[in-house]
Order: C-alpha cells, then sequence, then structure tokens
C-alpha cells in the first residue's frame, strides 16, 4: 500500500472506491491474509497526543491524517483508542494481491484466484421447496396436468431429500461468459429474500466477484465399488441440478461486491 505524507497531509495511497459488500468468505478472507502476512489483524490501537494540533498513529501499520486545531490551545495529552478494523482485512488482502479485474474468462484456470466483473443473478433454488407443491395442487393456474403435477411433486420430494437446495450466483460478463457458483448463507450480509424482493433474480449494475476459478472439467477417475459408484450418482444427479452445461466455469465466491458512485 501507499503512505501518508505527514508535510502535505496527503494520502499517497492507492485510493480504493467504497465497496457495497454483499457477500464475503470471513473464514478465507482471514486463512489467505495469514498465509501471506504471518497473521490477522483483529484490533488497533490509536495513540492521539495533540499540543496545538494532533497525530494520529495506528499499530498495524495503519495511519490516519495527522489534523490541526488552529489557534485553539490544547494542554499535552496522550489517549489510547481500541478501534474496530472492521473490513480493513478485505482492503488489505485486495491490496497485497492486486489482482487484474477480468471482464472475460482466463483460459484453462484451475484452482485460480481471480477478480471478475460483469452482471450478477442471485437465484434461491431452496424456494422450489414451496413452490413445486403450490404448482401441483394449483395445476389449472399453471396449465398443468393431473398426472404430470402428481409426478413432478413425489419426484421433487425425493429429489430435495438428498440433494442440496442451495443459493446460486450467476454473472454474465461482457464476453457473453457465464460463471456460476454458490454462496453460504450465513456469508451474505443480505438475505435472499431481501434481494429478491427489492431487486428480483437480477441485480442492477455491474459487479465484481473475487474467488477461486476452474474451467475445466476434471478428468475421468478409474471405476469403484457398487456403493462408492452409488453416492458418485447422487453427487452427479446434485450437479446436474445446478449445471445445466450452459456455464463456463465455476467459481468459490470469496467476496462479491460492487463500487458505489456518489449521487
Amino acid at each position: 500500500m501507499g503512505s501518508f505524507d505527514q508535510e502535505n497531509g496527503m494520502d499517497t495511497e492507492r485510493k480504493i472506491p467504497l465497496m457495497d459488500i454483499l457477500y464475503k468468505d470471513t473464514y478465507r478472507i482471514d486463512s489467505y491474509l495469514a498465509q501471506i502476512t504471518n497473521g490477522t489483524l483483529r484490533g488497533v490501537k490509536l495513540q492521539n497526543h495533540a499540543s496545538q494540533g494532533s497525530s494520529r498513529s495506528i499499530k498495524g501499520s495503519i495511519k490516519i491524517a495527522s489534523f490541526n486545531k488552529g489557534s485553539k490551545k490544547l494542554s499535552d495529552y496522550l489517549q489510547e483508542q481500541n478501534i474496530d478494523p472492521h473490513d480493513h482485512s478485505i482492503i488489505e488482502l485486495m491490496n497485497i494481491l492486486d489482482l487484474p479485474i477480468y471482464d472475460n474468462l482466463p483460459e484453462k484456470a484451475q484452482g485460480a484466484l481471480v477478480h471478475i466483473h460483469g452482471q450478477l443473478s442471485i437465484r434461491d433454488f431452496n424456494a422450489c421447496v414451496d413452490i413445486v407443491p403450490f404448482m401441483a395442487k394449483n395445476r389449472q393456474l399453471f396449465n398443468i396436468e393431473k398426472q404430470e403435477a402428481t409426478n413432478v411433486n413425489k419426484m421433487f420430494s425425493a429429489i430435495t431429500k438428498f440433494i442440496p437446495m442451495n443459493i446460486e450466483a450467476e454473472l454474465s460478463m461482457s464476453s457473453g461468459e457465464i460463471v456460476r457458483g454458490i454462496l453460504k448463507r450465513d456469508a451474505m450480509l443480505d438475505s435472499y429474500k431481501d434481494i429478491a424482493s427489492i431487486y428480483g433474480v437480477d441485480l442492477p449494475g455491474d459487479w465484481d466477484i473475487v474467488g477461486i476459478l476452474d474451467t475445466g472439467k476434471p478428468a475421468p477417475r478409474p471405476m469403484k465399488g457398487k456403493l462408492r459408484a452409488g453416492l458418485d450418482q447422487l453427487a452427479a444427479m446434485a450437479k446436474l441440478l445446478y449445471d445445466d452445461q450452459s456455464s463456463n466455469g465455476t467459481i468459490i465466491p470469496i467476496l462479491i461486491f460492487r463500487c458505489l458512485e456518489k449521487g
């Protein structure tokens, strides 16, 4: 990161726009930052020494601008305050990684930590748990035959017993490529119901996702025993529910945000 020019009172650090964070995987953010810096910032202490003016420094390689009290006379004093760094770890990690922002997918990415940009859609497959039985009971509203409604309802009830109904993030890039990933509910700063109530499925504007990208498919593995093969089939069915072969890659999101503009 940059430094603070005490003489001119100017911050020479690279300016980071105000971020509207929708999703953050705190465990992974802390893990990566700890691996890079040999520790994770949990708290900082502010020391404030003032006489005619004031200068501040924060232990933990953070600096705050000095300020002048003008002609107001102040007695010398020393204060210490505990400051909550909050999302400072996100800013620090992004500054350290300094990832290029992609509007199209890099070729043959496998376990690649990337920063991609595009239009964001979010879907909660758990909503199907209530919607499908409702459609089966009110089939005339949806122009569905009775037998078809019964079969779909039974099949879906069986599927939901062993396939998790997750929240999906989909990023449509300017190149026309699509990337999808699964979101942890407890890592979302807004609930899906709140998002859907305001925006529906498609969120306005452009969004950024920092995460682990895979664009290729794993090589075929040797045949397994019947039990393991059966479990593999169940996992394949779960994947089929989310993957309709229309996406160009999968991503494990670490951070989802957009940059705010002044109104």
